[in-house]
């Protein structure tokens, strides 16, 4: 798949995608801040670091995996650049 097709498809559903902050509340990946963004990146790479030090498998959340979010979020600061 093209870049462009995947930067085309994102587009289309990033009004859907919901991140569930630490304290319960829902907000829109559109809506997050850059630095927020970031910092959420950062922390599920740890997450999965975590998970393959000790042979767990995939970290998930909401139906995704760390790499899928991570991957997620990577398109959304694309789009603001």
């Amino acid at each position: 798949m093209k870049r462009e097709t995947i930067s085309s498809a994102f587009k289309k559903i990033r009004k859907q995608l919901d991140w569930t902050q630490a304290n319960g509340e829902e907000i829109s990946l559109e809506d997050m801040e850059t630095q927020h963004i970031q910092n959420t990146i950062i922390m599920l790479a740890k997450k999965q670091e975590d998970c393959d030090k000790y042979g767990i498998g995939n970290y998930s959340l909401n139906d995704l995996t760390a790499n899928q979010w991570i991957e997620l979020f990577k398109e959304e600061l694309k789009l603001r650049n």
